[in-house]
């Protein structure tokens, strides 16, 4: 008889036994464990599923839509990610279940979704098509499209739900179900690695981690739909944004640099739309973009907007992300809106944004809006901390843990000189 090695030998695959889920390894390593917690349940607001943004302020200056048909965010003077609505809409759901009636839903959800990560996870042959029943429902799966299609819809579902989970649950929810190609073919073997590498935690925290992801993408799944459900859906979204503004400049100088992940089957196109209020019939502003994405055309349909297309440099699949800059010079400073905020409306996992007001400075005062409410933000007298641009020209606030609906950066007001 052949060497067989330990590895190999409990292989659940080597031996044709159906390999144990996230949620029998959990349960396993809390009865071994009754104190270890699998988690904080998760809140309505992170469960709750992305809206189109439909919310603009009037005297925005500067507002870049990215996505051909969503608005995922608007920066330069007001940016945002998209909407998450956690109002009390009708569920997926019969509105009229009781609360034992969701949490069973819950539970359903739950095993199916850590069924889905047992082996080869959604690259198993024929898994999608598998897929049970409330997780059909939940994702809206239509069951007379082609395998290859129907597994398409689930991964763009999954990802859209799990967007909101924090950084480590994302990574190994991600892991478990196998949404890239190139992943390992065993559940065991896509998440051991990343305890001890990634992650640098014990093999059953792993476990624990994915169980209490995969808890929270269910209640996500089974939270209320959006209000607007004839909305198309997110074709990416953003995972982190840093912004830099040169007003040294009569013509000023804005710059952002984003990381968007992919949610729809695959993206090649990007559209940003930069409105310029004021802007006069013969007014000329430049754009550029570097990166994943390449500039492909300018087109002016209003005469205070344009509108720049960009094409990413390969196809995007669902699941990968793409990190690429652009760049825009105003035609002249006062046509800029003086902020440089993001109103995060979805999770975003990192913003920062960084403003060189020059010497001497073309701000009088600056302050910094460390989550503020959007009317705040636009008062002559913002309340936020005050910063001083004459003793300090370059100034800089960066956020990773956000608060959605609220505003951060920095807001200031032109000197008589600017």
């Amino acid at each position: 008889m052949g060497h067989r090695d330990l590895d190999d030998a409990r292989d659940p695959d080597s031996l044709g036994v159906p390999e144990p889920t996230a949620l029998d390894k959990a349960r396993h390593r809390s009865l071994a464990c009754p104190s270890m917690s699998l988690g904080p349940s998760i809140s309505p607001r992170e469960s709750a599923v992305g809206l189109p943004c439909r919310r603009a302020w009037s005297n925005a200056c500067i507002s870049a839509s990215f996505s051909t048909h969503t608005v995922a965010a608007r920066w330069s003077t007001f940016l945002t990610a998209r909407s998450v609505n956690a109002a009390s809409d009708a569920s997926i759901w019969d509105s009229r279940c009781s609360g034992s009636s969701v949490n069973s839903i819950i539970e359903q959800l739950t095993r199916e979704l850590s069924a889905l990560q047992a082996r080869r996870g959604i690259q198993h042959p024929g898994r999608a098509d598998a897929v049970g029943p409330a997780l059909t429902k939940a994702l809206d799966l239509d069951q007379c499209e082609p395998g290859e299609s129907r597994r398409r819809a689930l991964v763009t579902g999954l990802l859209r739900h799990a967007e909101s989970l924090p950084p480590d649950l994302h990574m190994v929810f991600l892991s478990g179900c196998s949404i890239r190609t190139e992943d390992r073919p065993t559940l065991t073997q896509r998440v051991t690695p990343r305890a001890a590498t990634t992650m640098q935690v014990a093999e059953r925290t792993a476990w624990a981690r994915l169980a209490d992801a995969n808890r929270r993408v269910a209640e996500s799944l089974a939270g209320p739909l959006p209000k607007d459900s004839s909305a198309p859906p997110p074709e990416w979204l953003l995972t982190s944004l840093h912004a830099y503004t040169d007003l040294r400049s009569g013509r000023p100088i804005t710059r952002s640099t984003h990381t968007i992940r992919v949610v729809s089957p695959y993206l090649t196109h990007i559209t940003e739309r930069i409105s310029f209020p004021g802007a006069s019939p013969d007014a000329d502003p430049a754009f550029r973009a570097w990166g994943d994405a390449e500039l492909v055309s300018v087109e002016r349909p209003y005469q205070v907007t344009w509108q720049v297309s960009l094409r990413l440099k390969r196809t995007f699949l669902a699941g990968e992300s793409a990190t690429y800059s652009f760049q825009s010079q105003a035609p002249s400073r006062r046509l800029l809106h003086p902020m440089s905020v993001m109103l995060p409306e979805r999770v975003c996992r990192v913003f920062s944004t960084e403003v060189n007001f020059g010497s001497p400075s073309v701000a009088t005062r600056v302050w910094r809006l460390d989550g503020v409410p959007a009317p705040v933000a636009e008062l002559d007298t913002p309340s936020g901390v005050l910063l001083d641009p004459h003793t300090q020209p370059v100034l800089k606030a960066s956020y990773d843990d956000m608060t959605l609906g609220r505003v951060y950066g920095l807001r200031w007001e032109w000197s008589d000189d600017a």
